[in-house]
């Protein structure tokens, strides 16, 4: 009877692994078909690079290409000769917002992110943050425990995550109207690469902060590195973020890797404040 029982159990388990399994890859194949349409819109013929204004004609720019990570598609990208920013696909810079959310939407229903709490963690500490102080983890991801822990040392610091449903927690904020600014600090691990738009991202950071208010943004991509993924709209040089850092007045405190024990280490980041 027992043994029965075991069987019908391990039964009813594989066959819901087969439907989970799926159910992911009828999202994956709706997510496939979604990016190929947005690729395949027709770029502009000119436009500007978002960190230093310079006027581009798509005809005559450089260009870097790379292969998607989860479909193999072609994934081409443009260099600006003034800054050295790298940026693009063009089409998934200019699609509506919630074109891309939907993305991001079908992607976390059969991709999982690997832990950056570790990450995280080191970003928040390059913020030299006061018990006294208040402090927001913007696009946290699904880690509320990384933050959780921060608040169990008495930190005061919460979470906000644009794209991925985050586990509920008191420590995350559900909307963006919410968010409680001006914060003394804020961070971002992994993120303004994702951004749509840069300058109105920082913009958008330094109303979010207080006067002298500080912030940290960490990126593997400072630098032309993880570039198989679409959602990698851009890659940052060192020119290109002190032109939108002079655009956003705001003053380059510091910049180095998060793993201050491995400077090597891909993970950058730069520490900004408000000059007003």
């Amino acid at each position: 009877m027992l043994l029965r029982k075991v069987i019908n159990r391990l039964s009813k388990l594989m066959k819901s692994e087969r439907s989970r399994r799926k159910i992911q890859q009828s999202k994956k194949k709706i997510f496939e078909l979604k990016l190929r349409a947005l690729l395949d819109r027709p770029e502009p013929t000119e436009f500007f690079c978002p960190c230093c204004t310079a006027t581009l004609a798509v005809k005559e720019i450089k260009r870097v290409s790379a292969v998607c990570y989860f479909t193999g598609f072609e994934l081409n990208r443009v260099v600006c000769p003034e800054c050295g920013l790298i940026f693009g696909p063009l089409p998934l810079i200019e699609c509506l917002p919630n074109e891309l959310t939907e993305l991001y939407e079908l992607l976390y229903q059969f991709y999982q992110e690997g832990d950056t709490r570790a990450s995280q963690e080191k970003t928040f500490y390059l913020l030299n943050p006061s018990h006294n102080g208040r402090y927001l983890n913007y696009a946290c991801g699904d880690w509320s425990s990384g933050i959780n822990r921060l608040r169990d040392l008495k930190w005061r610091i919460w979470g906000f995550e644009p794209f991925m449903n985050a586990t509920p927690n008191d420590s995350i904020i559900r909307r963006r109207e919410l968010l409680d600014s001006p914060y003394d600090g804020m961070m971002t691990n992994n993120y303004i690469e994702h951004v749509q738009n840069p300058l109105e991202f920082f913009m958008m950071c330094k109303a979010l902060v207080g006067p002298r208010g500080v912030m940290a943004h960490a990126s593997t991509c400072y630098g032309y590195r993880i570039e198989h993924s679409p959602f990698h709209l851009y890659f940052y040089s060192e020119e290109s973020i002190k032109r939108i850092a002079h655009r956003a007045d705001l003053e380059i405190q510091w910049s180095g890797s998060t793993d201050l024990e491995n400077i090597d280490s891909v993970y950058g980041c730069y520490v900004f404040q408000r000059t007003d």
